[in-house]
This record gives C-alpha cells, sequence and structure tokens, in this order.
C-alpha cells in the first residue's frame, strides 16, 4: 500500500475506534483483509474483504428452503397476504 495512502487509512480506523464502531481484538488467525477504496472527491473508505473468512467458515447444515418447499406448505390455506408470510 503507498505511505499516503496508508496514513489516511490509519487516520479512519483511529477514526472508528474513537467513535466505537470498532474495536481492537485478538483474533489474528481470523483476519480480513482491508481494502481502501479512494472516495470522488477525496478521502478514503475503508472497506473489509470477507472473502477468506467465508472460505473456512463452516458452511449451514440446514439450508434455506426453495420455492417449491414453500408453496407446498401453503397448499393447503386459503389465502396467503404478506402479513400472513411475515409473521410465519
Amino acid at each position: 500500500m503507498h505511505p499516503s495512502k496508508a496514513l489516511l487509512v490509519k487516520k479512519e480506523i483511529e477514526k472508528y475506534l474513537n467513535d466505537r464502531f470498532i474495536k481492537p481484538i485478538n483474533y489474528s488467525e481470523w483476519m480480513a483483509n482491508i481494502v481502501p477504496i479512494t472516495k470522488p472527491f477525496g478521502g478514503i473508505k475503508v472497506c473489509t474483504n470477507f472473502r477468506d473468512i467465508n472460505n473456512v467458515y463452516p458452511k449451514h447444515d440446514f439450508p434455506l428452503p426453495n420455492i417449491g418447499m414453500i408453496m407446498d406448505s401453503i397448499a393447503s390455506h386459503d389465502t396467503l397476504s404478506f402479513m400472513d408470510a411475515f409473521f410465519g
């Protein structure tokens, strides 16, 4: 990373720490990469690349149901409204 960009990233991270938006932790094996994005009108936006973490994180044993399973479960009902779907 270019030294001038690294200085901007450090400043942005210190701002996040002072605002208590983030906090330091000591889990180096679960570190995510920082991706600095230059804003159009100057300044920098600090983003996080979670691809490495996503590759090692365990997958769910129970994935979300597909549309066929959902339609089969509501087949015996007379009507379906947004409220029915929202409240289960």
